[in-house]
């Protein structure tokens, strides 16, 4: 959320987050780019970006473009900060359950998926907070109220 923050401030949307959106960089990283910290979260990959006339808050509902993560509500247009939040709200639900099944399988033999994974393994604190950044969408068509702006997301 600290990424997304950084790039609101600076009027910039990402305008698709997802797993494959976030690279936490290793010592190989370090070795090729000397500004690159190991064991920090990067975001990539800026060609879907917008730079935008105004700030979380302000800015309108703009065309989403061609995205991983599926609008809600079968949406068009979206507050571009309102819909890094969003994605980034199923981004976290994404690595959350993934983290679980990988620590609760000894082996990719064990089980299948629907078998280890529950919800109610998720501490109720990260399903809420996932829940508040996903938010309750409304079908806003201007400048969107159903979740936090990102500067929000990480003071609590």
């Amino acid at each position: 959320m600290e990424g997304i923050e950084f790039l609101h401030e600076r009027n910039i949307a990402h305008m698709d987050m997802y797993h494959d959106q976030v690279v936490v960089a290793s010592e190989r990283h370090v070795a090729f780019h000397k500004e690159v910290q190991a064991g920090k979260a990067y975001i990539i990959d800026f060609d879907r970006s917008k730079y935008l006339k105004s700030g979380p808050g302000i800015q309108h509902a703009i065309d989403l473009p061609e995205t991983y993560c599926k609008p809600p509500l079968g949406m068009t247009r979206f507050d571009p900060c309102s819909w890094d939040v969003y994605c980034t709200g199923i981004l976290f639900n994404t690595v959350t359950k993934v983290s679980l099944l990988l620590g609760q399988c000894s082996s990719w033999t064990d089980s299948p998926v629907t078998d280890i994974y529950s919800e109610r393994h998720i501490p109720w604190v990260v399903r809420r907070y996932i829940k508040w950044l996903v938010g309750n969408e409304r079908g806003c068509t201007r400048i969107c109220s159903c979740r936090p702006s990102a500067r929000r997301a990480r003071q609590s």
